[in-house]
């Protein structure tokens, strides 16, 4: 858990320097690139964290922890794909933006996008092997050399090298563990290449479209209001997004492995201890935040975090709530991940990408930025209940936490008015 905590600080100072020391207009374009490389990543990792997940956690490994081999499958898609994506991109650059950003500028961009990648597929692999003391070392001196790099080049450049840097680190750990992993005795069969593909297939979609629903919001913005209103947006997003990841997505990663093997185990009971007690502390969480903001109010966070905020403060406090939210729907989509059934995921997120797709067109120009924040609080609640809805169908014993997301909402509700 410390260790997911150290990565989403580093992403969360990461944002909050850049919002400091760039003009604002620049920061927003930081953070429509940084929302590209989110949307283009999963084209290159074609859903293999979440095959091989489900493949370590599957029924058919039980007992064996043997997956080297599906590793190096993995390695060649990711290749294959990374090949495809650039000559995309550069095709992209020469026909209409050569003259915003020179060659060099680009080839950066993909390489961080590269880079960024295998970082999120080895760690992934350092979670699932269990291997948690070097996860903490890692996660330390990644997190120190992105922000070296950020401290003394406060810029879209220097974010990239720092994304390389410290991307590398974790490269050659997970290439360590896999060379590890392949002496282990095999035990059972091997998933072939189709089989990976089609757990990919299932999961990139998916991928794509979070990731796109995670992001649309800046897109809309940018497109319906202007670059100005992407800045002072971003900035409450670095604030309430980014402490809310610090938080949540740390709680949520210290237990998945905990989660996906109670099921594997079929301890019911463990699993819904666990469950019960992340429930709690997400709960638990929102209301405090919210007391605490209320009580202590815009003041504090303009003496903490500077004037650049003040434009911004009415959307940190909604906008850290969905991701509470979010974080309750993840917790319900453990069950899925376990039992494979990763097209169901693929096609919950493809509808509220749509939903949220559609109320951007509809709130945005009437409402504004908070326009953008009802709808991805909509689509957040849409994807909690089919989330939930599918995974019951698999363990019946599922039940849904309706007191803390009702709550929840009834908190969001009053943040935006």
């Amino acid at each position: 858990m410390l260790s997911t905590i150290l990565i989403s600080f580093g992403n969360f100072f990461i944002n909050y320097h850049l919002s400091q020391e760039l003009e604002v207009i620049l920061y927003g374009e930081f953070s429509l690139i940084f929302s590209t490389i989110a949307l283009i990543v999963p084209l290159i990792l074609l859903g293999q964290p979440v095959s091989i997940t489900s493949i370590y956690f599957s029924d058919e490994k039980k007992g064996c922890n043997n997956v080297a081999v599906e590793m190096s499958i993995s390695y060649k898609i990711m290749l294959f794909a990374f090949l495809v994506v650039s000559v995309v991109t550069l095709s992209i650059w020469k026909w209409g933006f050569e003259e915003q950003y020179a060659f060099s500028f680009v080839s950066l961009f993909l390489l961080s996008v590269l880079a960024y990648a295998f970082y999120t597929y080895f760690l992934n692999i350092v979670v699932i092997f269990d291997r948690y003391k070097i996860y903490f070392s890692v996660a330390l001196l990644s997190t120190a050399v992105l922000i070296a790099n950020i401290v003394f080049n406060p810029s879209i450049e220097g974010y990239f090298f720092g994304l390389i840097a410290s991307s590398l680190i974790l490269i050659l750990v997970g290439l360590y563990l896999h060379k590890e992993n392949k002496a282990l005795e095999l035990k059972s069969s091997i998933f072939p290449t189709k089989e990976l593909l089609m757990l990919g297939w299932a999961a990139i979609p998916g991928m794509m479209i979070s990731t796109l629903n995670s992001y649309i919001d800046r897109y809309a913005i940018n497109y319906f209001l202007d670059l100005e209103k992407v800045a002072y947006y971003s900035l409450a997003a670095t604030l309430g997004v980014g402490i809310g990841n610090v938080l949540i997505t740390s709680l949520l990663k210290g237990s998945s492995i905990s989660m996906l093997q109670s099921l594997q185990e079929n301890k019911v009971a463990k699993y819904l201890k666990v469950q019960k007690n992340i429930l709690t502390l997400l709960f638990s969480l929102a209301f405090i935040s919210v007391v605490l903001y209320e009580l202590l109010g815009a003041d504090i966070i303009l003496l903490i975090f500077s004037e650049k905020y003040r434009l911004s403060i009415e959307y940190i406090m909604p906008l850290f709530l969905i991701i509470v939210l979010n974080g309750i729907a993840t917790l319900y989509a453990q069950p899925l991940v376990q039992k494979k059934k990763l097209y169901v995921l693929l096609y919950i997120s493809i509808f509220v990408v749509v939903i949220n797709i559609v109320l951007n067109i509809l709130l945005i120009q009437t409402l504004g930025v908070k326009g953008v924040i009802v709808a991805m609080f909509f689509a957040t609640l849409v994807n909690l209940y089919y989330v939930f809805h599918y995974s019951k169908k698999n363990f019946i014993w599922l039940k849904f936490p309706y007191l803390p997301v009702a709550i929840i909402s009834i908190l969001e509700i009053w943040s935006l008015v």
